[in-house]
């Protein structure tokens, strides 16, 4: 009997994951999801890291949450990895958007990222922070350390490790890629859910301070680009089938 392979979506926030985790719904039943809608909507959001049950992860074809890729380990092999990545400033203010809607409605952002805690929450490089971690108790020891180049080279290592990296900004062909790389065919193309409405808020003297927060990422996304623009280009010069990470 072939092995049933597993999967691993770690949706960084801000990134319309919840728009993919809503397609992978079509591609996988119910049962084989972790945690699957009707568990996200009975806990409020997604689980934590430290309350996943481990017994069904390992039981599970696809594992969805706000997860760093150090959860892969709690597979007993190596699940196909899937992330999806945003122009960091761009997330970071979107992020900071939902921190204001949801928490301090009264107050503009420039008064929110005075608060170091919610800053750090939004931006402070949080992409690589998510991809930078290798082991679990590393993600408990180190999640609210700022990350230093060394986890960025951790971070890109990890992409290239992930047989799909997605783009936010190029999210139609990041399904075209993500449907050859895994022999899928998503049933709905054109689920959108969780659009941030626009604001009218002076952002001249918010944008270089979340610009500063998140070099690292920057960087991170201009790999990423890169990775992602090869992988594409190999997908559609060949047949629809498997590519190798």
């Amino acid at each position: 009997m072939r092995p049933v392979e597993q999967f691993l979506f770690c949706h960084v926030p801000k990134t319309a994951g919840t728009s993919f985790r809503q397609m992978l719904n079509g591609v996988f039943a119910a049962e084989d999801i972790y945690p699957n809608e009707a568990e996200i909507a009975a806990n409020g959001g997604y689980l934590r890291l430290p309350d996943l049950d481990r017994a069904k992860v390992r039981n599970c074809r696809l594992l969805v949450g706000h997860l760093p890729t150090a959860a892969r380990v709690l597979f007993d092999k190596k699940p196909n990895t899937m992330v999806i990545l945003r122009e960091p400033v761009s997330r970071a203010l979107s992020n900071l958007r939902h921190i204001q809607r949801t928490l301090y409605r009264d107050l503009n952002l420039e008064a929110i990222i005075d608060m170091p805690s919610e800053l750090r929450q939004a931006a402070s490089d949080r992409q690589t922070t998510l991809l930078s971690f290798r082991s679990i108790p590393d993600v408990m020891i180190s999640r609210r350390i700022k990350p230093d180049r060394a986890r960025l080279e951790i971070a890109k290592q990890t992409l290239v490790e992930c047989p799909f990296v997605g783009l936010t900004e190029r999210f139609q062909e990041s399904i075209d890629l993500c449907e050859r790389t895994f022999g899928w065919k998503f049933p709905d193309r054109n689920v959108v859910t969780n659009v941030s409405p626009l604001q009218d808020e002076d952002l001249e003297h918010i944008l270089p301070r979340i610009q500063g927060e998140v070099q690292l990422d920057i960087e991170l996304y201009d790999f990423a680009r890169r990775l992602f623009a090869e992988r594409l280009a190999a997908a559609l010069a060949g047949p629809s089938s498997r590519l190798s990470a």
